[in-house]
């Protein structure tokens, strides 16, 4: 909503349930590319209020194929295939781990389920989380 009301073109964001939007990505040859990322600089022109699937990009909270709740990444990401398996990418993929694993980010996904994404395909599942979810 804060994106909105700063005057950001709504057309670039598609509405997933109240007060939850994500920004549709255009394609470009062969990447889907962010409305909002700066090409100069390579970053966003959206800070403060991109959504969430935007701030954990390129990770995503997803479920795996049989419905468990995980942490993925695209690898279709031209700057993350330097760091996966390096000491950086552990200790992030850790990071979301415990952060996902928290009771105040258990309380938040009961209240916003839909931040958890169904299986995408061109995510590398790298760690299983202990978060309950239904599906919806």
């Amino acid at each position: 909503d804060e994106a909105l009301k700063r005057g950001l073109n709504n057309d670039n964001f598609k509405k997933v349930d109240k007060g939850l939007y994500t920004v549709i990505l255009k394609k470009e040859k062969d990447y889907l590319v962010c409305p909002f990322l700066g090409r100069k600089n390579w970053e966003c022109r959206i800070n403060g209020c991109k959504p969430f699937d935007c701030s954990l990009y390129p990770f995503i909270l997803m479920r795996d194929k049989k419905g468990k709740a995980v942490i993925g990444v695209f690898k279709n990401c031209p700057g993350i295939n330097k760091m996966v398996g390096g000491k950086a990418f552990q200790e992030y993929v850790y990071y979301l781990k415990k952060t996902f694993e928290s009771e105040e980010f258990k309380e938040f996904i009961q209240k916003y389920p839909k931040h958890i994404w169904n299986y995408e395909e061109e995510a590398e599942v790298v760690e299983e989380i202990g978060l309950k979810i239904s599906m919806s």
